[in-house]
């Protein structure tokens, strides 16, 4: 059981995105199960909570090394990516990125339009799958 607010968070779909829920989506699927309304408690807190379920798995790159023979490299530059991308929300993904990995903005811009992704695009619009098609494309490439 956790604040409503942070469940809802962790079980976020694009565009409402997070570091959070990437993390957690990385390693399980997130369901929620219920909420729960602050009446239910009692000394009332000043929040609702809700009911999440985590069911573990193996992490994202192992999940898609069984579908393919090729190496992914690791989970430590893939969360690296990710914290480039969200580094400062307000800005596009080009520039986020841009700035962390110390690659021209262009080049960054040329990867996302080729995979068909809005070159004004946010972090929190893209999904899982999103960014390892940006991993494997501009890290791994």
């Amino acid at each position: 059981m956790l604040q409503k607010e942070v469940a809802e968070r962790i079980i976020a779909k694009p565009p409402q995105m997070s570091l959070l829920a990437l993390s957690v989506q990385f390693y399980s699927q997130a369901e929620l199960i219920a909420n729960v309304g602050r009446d239910n408690f009692w000394p009332a807190p000043t929040v609702d909570s809700a009911i999440i379920r985590l069911d573990t798995n193996q992490s994202y790159f192992k999940k898609i090394l069984e579908k393919t023979s090729r190496v992914l490299g690791n989970e430590k530059d893939f969360f690296r990516l990710l914290k480039f991308g969200f580094s400062a929300k307000r800005k596009m993904l080009k520039n986020n990125l841009a700035a962390g990995l110390q690659i021209p903005q262009d080049e960054i811009e040329k990867i996302l339009i080729k995979h068909k992704f809005n070159p004004k695009a946010r972090a929190q619009e893209l999904s899982l799958d999103d960014w390892m098609v940006l991993y494997k494309n501009i890290i791994l490439k």
